[in-house]
């Protein structure tokens, strides 16, 4: 999409696939900022909402028209994700720790000092809405604090009875401080691949039933 009404709202950009079996539609929700594009496949109907997303200068109002439109698309997406796939991705400025590489023999994780924002309690209730499929690998190096941050990351509402059936790939291309000392970018590429290895058309396939996997405790396993 554009950038927004001033040059401090960036822009975003979504690639796909020029297909002819695709039907493709996007909205702009924040200039500048936040995007969702709807992927349709013409003979199946299977439909993927595709948000982009760059967490910065975001006010209030904005997180929760996001949330209330991810609400809708989730409750699709779990009431039939044979039919429906939402997808999350960005840059949302949430730290969940951090890397300090302060010392040339550091490695250990501490947590980052990165301060929380307003909107940072409204775009966690939005990800409990997902799942998270993005590597713990760091994606960001924070000069200031001279630590590596996970603020790039990826979610989906794919259930985790399908989840377990897939195969998935999740890497960063380089370490953060490598690419900032080389002044490519504060940030690095992150790559999730994950898809099935056989058929999904039946909840008979579901290896759990949904009590196990919406237990707490199945999270922590």
């Amino acid at each position: 999409i554009p950038a927004g009404p001033t040059v401090y709202t960036g822009g975003l950009l979504t690639l796909v696939p020029d297909l002819p079996t695709l039907l493709i539609s996007h909205e702009v929700v924040v200039p500048g900022r936040v995007m969702c594009v709807t992927i349709a496949q013409r003979d199946s109907g299977f439909t993927t909402f595709h948000w982009n997303v760059h967490n910065f200068g975001l006010t209030r109002d904005d997180i929760m028209r996001v949330k209330n439109m991810i609400a809708r698309q989730a409750a699709l997406a779990h009431s039939a994700p044979q039919l429906y796939t939402t997808i999350l991705v960005g840059d949302f400025n949430i730290a969940d720790g951090a890397i300090d590489h302060s010392t040339a023999t550091s490695s250990r994780r501490r947590a980052t000092s990165r301060a929380a924002k307003p909107g940072d309690a409204l775009w966690r209730s939005i990800f409990q809405m997902l799942t998270e499929l993005g590597s713990e690998l760091p994606t960001h190096w924070d000069e200031g604090t001279q630590s590596a941050v996970k603020i790039d990351r990826l979610f989906a509402s794919t259930p985790p009875w399908i989840l377990c059936q897939t195969r998935q790939l999740r890497r960063t291309l380089s370490e953060p401080q490598e690419a900032f000392l080389q002044q490519l970018s504060d940030h690095v590429p992150v790559i999730v691949t994950w898809c099935s290895s056989r058929s999904l058309t039946s909840s008979r396939s579901r290896p759990l039933p949904r009590w196990v996997y919406s237990d707490p405790l199945y999270a922590t396993t």
